[in-house]
């Protein structure tokens, strides 16, 4: 269950520098942390070294807090570095720059993805953007993620976070007459917008993705946000994999790959060890074996 969100904050001669917001989470004995984004950085200048340093004194905060082991962070959150004995893995985001013209945002976009987008308004896809559309993209996602063979957040989690929020998170979804064919969930402010939760019908109209996206390009750009990110990216996807195929769908929208970690750290190692012997009982006794978190697959892959 979520205990609360939270911020942590790093200063340097009494001026804020760094800013990380984390959610607690407990289940049984065991407290836990995850970031919703990287760090902050309200000072451009700061360095990689100085983020590091900020890390580590963030890492022995949560351990003076009882917390026992930071998790995988969302996976739009790209960290520069990490903190000593963290457990870390390359990733990556693909990122549009807002700056540029509207014209110029659609002429970099792949050939396909126009037609895609000029195919779903022949077929009178209409995109809203509305908040109090949180149950339906609630119920999308879950539905995606099913799919997969994930599970979602609980509804009163994703519900809390979301409205945590405020006015700066906006709800895009995309219909054709009275069926919903897909959702993004987009936090954002005047720095970026993040693509954080997105999810689409069994039989979503083919360009539907494509025209919910451009449609949220533009409001952002119209707006005044700087960037537009696409969520996580494998670095060296399998060959035909679904993984590729998600990379090539962002790359093809005109963005640009950023390079950075994610990492996890255990800050109670016997803690973090029962834990995840205690998930893969759990796992095998609904005949499932443990899944690894995308750290885990990409060292595996190393």
């Amino acid at each position: 269950s979520v205990e609360r969100f939270g911020w942590i904050g790093g200063s340097s001669g009494g001026k804020p520098r760094f800013v990380l917001p984390y959610i607690l989470q407990r289940q049984r004995v065991f407290r836990y942390v995850q970031f919703q984004s990287a760090t902050v950085c309200l000072d451009p200048a700061t360095t990689p070294a100085e983020e590091k340093a900020f890390l580590n004194s963030a890492a022995a905060f949560l351990r003076e807090h009882s917390v026992d082991f930071i998790v995988q962070p969302a996976v739009n959150s790209l960290f520069r570095t990490y903190p000593d004995r963290a457990i870390q893995a390359p990733y990556g985001n693909y990122v549009l720059d807002l700056a540029l013209s509207e014209q110029e945002l659609w002429k970099s976009m792949h050939i396909g993805h126009r037609r895609h987008v000029k195919a779903a308004e022949k077929s009178k896809v209409k995109v809203s953007q509305d908040n109090s559309q949180i149950d339906q993209a609630y119920r999308m996602i879950e539905e995606s993620l099913g799919r997969s063979g994930l599970a979602a957040h609980e509804r009163d989690s994703f519900t809390a976070m979301i409205s945590g929020l405020g006015d700066k998170v906006r709800i895009f979804t995309a219909w054709q007459g009275d069926e919903c064919q897909c959702c993004a969930v987009i936090p954002f402010s005047r720095a970026g917008a993040s693509y954080l939760y997105g999810g689409r019908s069994a039989g979503a109209d083919q360009g539907a993705h494509h025209l919910l996206h451009w449609q949220a390009i533009r409001y952002f750009k119209e707006i005044g946000v700087a960037r537009y990110d696409f969520h996580g990216a494998r670095l060296k996807p399998a060959p035909g994999s679904k993984q590729e195929g998600i990379g090539t769908f962002k790359a093809r929208f005109g963005s640009r790959m950023e390079t950075g970690y994610l990492w996890k750290l255990p800050l109670r190692p016997l803690k973090y060890l029962a834990y995840r012997k205690a998930l893969g009982f759990r796992s095998w006794m609904r005949g499932h074996s443990l899944a690894a978190d995308i750290i885990d697959q990409e060292r595996g892959a190393a």
